[in-house]
């Protein structure tokens, strides 16, 4: 069965997981087994941590979005290094090389809509139903390919590396997708 994942709720719960382990005034205490037990008046509320297909599209959306910042202006980044590695590093480097080598760069985004297609210890599958919305400008900023809400199907490959989610492949799709 195949487990929906929204990258929303994932990074919600990124930042509840987060705040609550960043905020040292509060009257939380760490059970021992992973989770974090919040009193607050009458209340007790435990937050248990993201899983490995929360951490994997958290991780996938983030590559996106260094991505892009990579791309304006382009140039190669260490965030990229530390959200892609293998294959989808050595991609990404040279589409943003060739940005560069151009003189071109790029604004936009990417939101995912993955659903998760497998799960082992070390790494997670998922399955993306991309929407971009970008344009690329030349060295004198005229328009050389706008990009609106262009859907791209992707199978991606997400691995922990020393307690790290990385992108490490990425594998664009022919058949059609519908975002979530």
């Amino acid at each position: 069965m195949t487990t929906r994942v929204q990258v929303t709720a994932t990074a919600a719960a990124l930042v509840l997981v987060l705040t609550a382990g960043a905020c040292g005034d509060d009257d939380s205490t760490d059970t021992g087994d992973g989770t974090t037990t919040t009193e607050a008046e009458d209340s007790t509320t435990t937050t248990a941590p993201p899983t490995p297909e929360e951490l994997a599209a958290a991780a996938y959306q983030a590559s996106w979005d260094a991505t892009f910042r990579a791309l304006n202006p382009a140039q190669e980044t260490e965030e990229l290094r530390q959200l892609l590695t293998g294959e989808a590093l050595s991609e990404t480097l040279n589409i943003v090389n060739g940005i560069a080598r151009d003189g071109h760069r790029v604004e936009g985004s990417v939101k995912t809509s993955t659903s998760v297609v497998s799960v082992t210890g070390t790494q997670v599958v998922l399955d993306d139903c991309a929407v971009e919305n970008s344009v690329e400008y030349d060295g004198a900023g005229q328009v050389v390919d706008p990009a609106e809400n262009v859907t791209t199907h992707y199978t991606v490959t997400v691995v922990n590396e020393g307690g790290t989610w990385k992108v490490s492949d990425f594998e664009r799709l022919e058949e059609p997708c519908t975002p979530q």
